[in-house]
């Protein structure tokens, strides 16, 4: 509040007659701005961080592309079998994965129909590798001219369970790695072909 002045007893600069506000101005300016709240002012994403940004996205894709590879799986179905008490299963699978195939290599396995959930996905050990004829024709004769690809028989090794856990002419299927393809030759190659 304002001191009247001491002189005339009246509030300076105020008009005779005028009425005086409650508050001072400023005052009331104050309780206003507080109505709008307080302004912020949010600074918007810099350019220079979204291209920083971008950059290290397209050098992560270059990387990947030029460093990255995936595995390409073949699939053989094949069936149990219990000979001399213990589990082996047998597969036929194409020749051409002859390259890929080696004793003592471990495989995956997938057994739908086995009544042990734990043997549903596990691993086996290939055991013996060998040609097997297509129908029809005799193992010396692989003719090309058949139009029938040469298969191969391939004797897989359930071994860690006993025999007791699988039956005996039961489904199973085999996840063969075949090869490993570099990103880069998968995209450009196909390009220039």
């Amino acid at each position: 509040m304002r001191e009247p002045d001491a002189q005339s007893g009246k509030e300076p600069n105020v008009a005779p007659g005028a009425a005086t506000p409650l508050f001072r101005p400023e005052a009331l300016e104050a309780h206003a701005r507080n109505f709008y709240g307080e302004i912020l002012l949010a600074r918007p994403l810099s350019l220079t961080f979204l291209c920083w940004l971008g950059a290290g996205l397209a050098a992560l894709a270059a990387a990947i592309v030029l460093w990255g590879s995936y595995t390409e799986t073949g699939h053989a179905t094949g069936t149990l079998g219990l000979p001399e008490g213990r589990a082996e299963a047998r597969f036929e699978v194409p020749a051409r994965w002859r390259n890929y195939l080696y004793k003592g290599q471990r495989i995956s396995l997938h057994c739908r129909s086995c009544a042990d959930p734990d043997l549903n996905y596990s691993t086996g050990t290939i055991t013996e590798i060998s040609p097997r004829p297509p129908e029809g024709q005799t193992p010396g004769s692989f003719a090309a001219s058949s139009g029938k690809e040469p298969l191969l028989t391939v004797v897989v090794s359930l071994g860690g369970t006993g025999p007791n856990s699988f039956r005996a002419g039961a489904r199973i299927e085999a996840a063969v790695p075949l090869a490993r393809h570099r990103f880069f030759h998968w995209i450009f190659g196909r390009a220039a072909a």
